[in-house]
């Protein structure tokens, strides 16, 4: 086993969509810097429960269902809110403009504070988010090594969430599995190679963890910004003190109909990314340099169930000799409906491994092909499309 697959737990305790000819692709690009933005979220006004995701490399998809002259609103934390209508003079690439963090330090929205009206939006959010809950689902994760992709695994799996002790139980299990390790990875143990694992991304069911800015505790630590908006309001969230500890910029799109999150997305603020610690791991040094988290709710009749997390975490490894690399880990994690049978999972069934990269099975049918909210890039497809006995093989 590669020295560096342990240090990566010492330091760490997207579907492929079926292509459809007929469905417009796009691509969401950065008007200053010429750069493709990944994470936005595209919302259909006419459509509140139908969006798009930009991947990796920017593209996302006009779904059929979107009709010509729908209006389009693109949402991301690091950019202004962008507008534009689906119509056969629109462009293939859409700019957005970067966002200006500076914000108020007191904002009244419909004679609420701030403070009051993000507590009322936790408190609606995790009334409507029901547990005990089962749910189907599809996960993935993929791990590059200075930007080339050396694994991937994904599985069809089931998870049941119930609260114990004022905690989140998570239950897990892997009904179809495949792995694919590339030809640049042949010494890495694939079981060790996803240290975020879907746990993490189960975390997100309870709205009140899934930042700091959404902790009642901390709203002295950051300032917010409230925009209306048709369908939805939107919060933005920045820390008034970057270098005072580890925080995030956020943003928060949130339901005007029921006062419920929809969106959320945050990633760690430059300054605390710069601050953070060099961790002394064995024979070598890490340091985080990126950490952005997409979560999304979807709305089911009355209720409300985690729609899809996407977890993208940086690091540097480092040390006096030859080792100096930068790792990343993405975790993708769709919900796709809550299951038939609601019953606990048996203890037969259960799973709880983080990584499932050591779990590829003889997989006969193709849920991959239509399970995941998000395109993947073509590095992600070309890593996913290759046949695993292939790879061995070679």
């Amino acid at each position: 086993m590669k020295p560096i697959t342990i240090i990566l737990i010492i330091c760490f305790s997207v579907l492929v969509q079926e292509s459809n000819g007929q469905n417009r692709t796009l691509i969401l690009w950065d008007n200053e810097n010429k750069q493709p933005i990944e994470s936005a979220l595209i919302l259909n006004s006419a459509l509140q429960y139908t969006n798009a995701i930009s991947n990796s490399n920017g593209l996302f998809e006009i779904p059929q269902s979107w009709q010509k002259n729908d209006s389009l609103f693109v949402h991301h934390v690091n950019y202004e809110t962008t507008a534009f209508s689906i119509s056969k003079d629109l462009k293939d690439t859409v700019y957005i403009k970067p966002q200006d963090f500076v914000l108020d330090e007191v904002v009244v929205y419909a004679e609420t504070t701030v403070e009051q009206f993000l507590k009322d939006i936790v408190v609606n959010t995790e009334r409507k988010l029901k547990l005990p809950v089962k749910y189907d689902a599809y996960y993935k994760e993929f791990t590059l090594e200075n930007d080339k992709y050396i694994s991937f695994a994904d599985g069809s799996m089931q998870f049941y969430l119930e609260e114990k002790r004022g905690d989140l139980n998570i239950e897990a299990s892997l009904l179809e599995s495949r792995a694919v390790n590339l030809e640049t990875s042949e010494e890495i143990d694939l079981s060790l190679v996803a240290p975020i694992g879907f746990e993490s991304a189960l975390s997100y069911t309870d709205p009140s963890r899934v930042s700091r800015f959404l902790n009642v505790n901390k709203f002295d630590n950051y300032n917010y910004s409230i925009k209306d908006g048709e369908s939805f309001i939107t919060i933005l969230a920045s820390p008034k003190k970057p270098d005072s500890d580890t925080y995030s910029n956020g943003k928060i799109l949130v339901n005007k109909g029921d006062s419920t999150i929809s969106y959320l997305q945050f990633q760690l603020h430059p300054i605390s990314i710069e601050n953070m610690k060099v961790v002394n791991a064995v024979i070598m040094k890490s340091k985080i340099k990126d950490y952005r988290v997409t979560v999304k709710y979807r709305a089911i009749e009355d209720n409300l169930m985690l729609d899809y997390v996407r977890m993208n975490v940086e690091m540097r490894l480092f040390n006096d000799k030859k080792i100096d690399q930068t790792n990343t880990f993405i975790n993708d994690l769709s919900i796709l409906k809550p299951s038939e049978n609601q019953e606990s999972i048996s203890w037969g069934d259960r799973y709880r491994k983080k990584s499932i990269a050591k779990n590829g099975t003889d997989y006969q049918s193709e849920f991959w092909k239509n399970a995941s909210h998000v395109s993947l890039s073509p590095e992600e497809l070309e890593l996913i499309n290759r046949d695993n006995k292939d790879s061995k093989a070679k």
